[in-house]
């Protein structure tokens, strides 16, 4: 006679399920042992890899800043070639670096100093092509093909450039200051009206500024000549 089949409660059920999947788990990880050994291994790998990259670009910008520092003082000096060639230096082996971009500007003032302006308008275009939005970079830049322009004598150019700088970077240290000189540009340029309109605007936008007076003095100068 067939004995009557046991009827399993809940709790025997989830007990049941339970072992099975411990069992099935621990199967697994004894047959994906080694991938899983490998994957650790390679994670490991890829974070000292990132770690080794970031302590060598702090290295790198620390090493340019202070080649950076040495080209300024080659430029303070007036040792042109020198501070050109530290300047070539950090842009060529630093490339990425804050001292990288401060030395395109720095080669831009060298060859402008040099009277080389096609090769000072180069490294300030390309300057303004990268930096165009920084406060700094951006600014020097327009300030430089504004003076490349007035070497040329193209005055409104330079007059335009000048402004520029002032009108993109109003809270720039050296804003009036450009605006003092846009005026001086236009005015060289026979453009009287827009000299006065610059001025003016200086005068507004920044009467306290240590300039204040000189620029007052410019317009005065031009108030009444035709």
């Amino acid at each position: 006679m067939l004995k009557p089949r046991k009827r399993l409660v809940k709790a025997k059920l989830k007990e049941d399920k339970l072992l099975t999947f411990i069992a099935r788990a621990q199967a697994w990880a004894t047959k994906s042992q080694k991938p899983l050994l490998y994957g650790v291994g390679a994670a490991v790998v890829l974070a000292a890899g990132f770690t080794a990259i970031r302590v060598s670009r702090v290295s790198a910008g620390k090493t340019a800043a202070y080649e950076e520092l040495l080209a300024r003082d080659a430029f303070s000096r007036g040792d042109l070639d020198d501070a050109l060639n530290r300047a070539n230096a950090i842009a060529s082996d630093y490339s990425g670096t804050h001292s990288a971009s401060v030395a395109s500007l720095l080669q831009g003032r060298i060859y402008e100093q040099r009277g080389e302006l096609d090769e000072a308008e180069k490294a300030y275009r390309k300057l303004l092509g990268e930096y165009a939005g920084d406060e700094y970079l951006g600014f020097g830049a327009l300030i430089g093909l504004g003076a490349v322009a007035y070497g040329r004598e193209d005055f409104i150019q330079a007059g335009e450039f000048y402004k520029r700088a002032a009108d993109k970077f109003p809270h720039h240290f050296s804003a009036a200051e450009a605006l003092l000189n846009a005026g001086r540009a236009f005015k060289k340029g026979g453009k009287l009206d827009e000299a006065r309109r610059v001025w003016r605007l200086a005068l507004s936008g920044y009467p306290k500024s240590r300039l204040a007076g000189e620029i007052r003095g410019e317009l005065e100068n031009v108030e009444f000549m035709r």
